[in-house]
């Protein structure tokens, strides 16, 4: 799973699914829908499946960097301060 940002500012994220060889089997990619006219990027809003990709980055990235362990650390630290 990788994640950028297109000229517009908005998270481009990519998930691949390998197969055991490492070859690729299947590609997601985030996208945006309009609400009505496609011409007015105001109107532009995130598929249900990339809400969903978006959120499985988020959660990875957060699962790798710890940090739920880290904010714990922080309110045991001001919980420990008020004492």
């Amino acid at each position: 799973m990788q994640s950028s940002y297109d000229s517009d500012g908005d998270q481009i994220v990519t998930m691949r699914v390998l197969n055991q060889r490492g070859t690729e089997v299947e590609r997601l990619v985030t996208e945006f829908v309009s609400d009505e006219d496609p011409w007015t990027p105001a109107r532009y809003k995130m598929s249900p499946e990339t809400e969903t990709l978006s959120s499985l980055h988020d959660a990875a990235r957060r699962s790798a960097l710890e940090i739920d362990d880290v904010l714990d650390d922080v309110l045991a630290e001001i919980d420990g301060a008020g004492d």
